[in-house]
């Protein structure tokens, strides 16, 4: 785990293509925090809210983190891995290419790296595109996808 890579304007992460960013500190999702998800989306299914059932049932013998819920938590998990100092404004353009491979498990540690893909400006907005990796402690890569953010400057 190490710090930010901070740049003024997003068009300053061309110089950092294709090299490693991250890892970020180790993360936990808890029932609590899974829980109020499903609540928020109208989604209890049991694999996520019933920890009883999961015990039985569930390789690993808890409920699973919704695939959701870990895409909404990569803004927090990319802001670790780099930030841009001077940008106006920036917002989520794209997710590509997400793939879940394994399920995460609730309170299993997980943490982000990832890499820069691409960078391009289009008029006064720049896009940057990151490989975002989502590992389990012990494991391969078990979430995968590419997030495209748009910076103003």
């Amino acid at each position: 785990m190490g710090n930010a890579l901070h740049v003024r304007r997003a068009s300053e992460l061309s110089h950092y293509l294709h090299q490693p960013l991250g890892p970020t500190r180790w993360c936990q999702v808890d029932q609590e925090r899974i829980d109020a998800f499903a609540a928020l989306t109208d989604d209890p299914q049991w694999i996520h809210v019933d920890p009883h059932r999961a015990a039985e049932e569930l390789p690993g013998g808890r409920t699973i983190v919704p695939g959701h819920l870990l895409l909404a938590l990569l803004p927090s998990l990319v802001r670790e891995t780099y930030l841009v100092t001077k940008a106006r404004s920036s917002r989520l353009a794209a997710l590509r290419n997400v793939r879940f491979r394994r399920a995460i498990g609730c309170d299993v540690p997980f943490r982000l790296s990832g890499c820069i893909q691409s960078v391009k400006t289009r008029g006064v907005i720049t896009f940057v595109e990151m490989r975002c990796m989502l590992t389990v402690e012990h494991e391969d890569t078990v979430v995968e996808v590419s997030r495209t953010d748009a910076f103003q400057d």
